[in-house]
């Protein structure tokens, strides 16, 4: 058995392949509707341009970036230069990366609808503003 011999030539544009890879494979994801039944439409609001409130339903994730190449993500400068620059806004997450909900009731209301009971409500705390 022979071994095999990788050989890898670094370049500034090699650090973003698999951030390329990554937007290229949910851009074709999305645009096929393969993530249809994985999020669910929610309410929301937005400030227009002219600094008006307007209510909109979001119902898919805007934070893909279509046609996203290794040369377009090199364009983006670094969110942190003194730490070595790698990291940009074009391969690391974005704020809105990821959701969660919960649904609470009585455990008479669950009982009532069937429902097995997961979890119990203790308490509430908040931190920050």
């Amino acid at each position: 058995m022979g071994s095999k011999v990788r050989i890898f030539i670094w370049s500034p544009l090699s650090i973003l392949i698999p951030s390329v890879r990554s937007f290229q494979r949910a851009s074709h994801a999305q645009l096929s509707g393969y993530f249809k039944n994985e999020i669910v439409p929610i309410e929301g609001y937005t400030n227009s341009a002219d600094g008006k409130r307007t209510s909109m339903v979001a119902t898919e994730d805007d934070g893909i970036r279509h046609g996203t190449t290794a040369a377009s993500l090199n364009k983006i400068r670094s969110a942190f230069p003194q730490w070595g620059g790698k990291t940009t806004g074009g391969n690391a997450s974005q704020v809105t990366d990821g959701a969660a909900a919960v649904l609470l009731m009585t455990r008479k209301k669950a009982a009532e609808l069937g429902l097995k009971i997961i979890g119990k409500y203790v308490t509430t705390t908040v931190v920050g503003e």
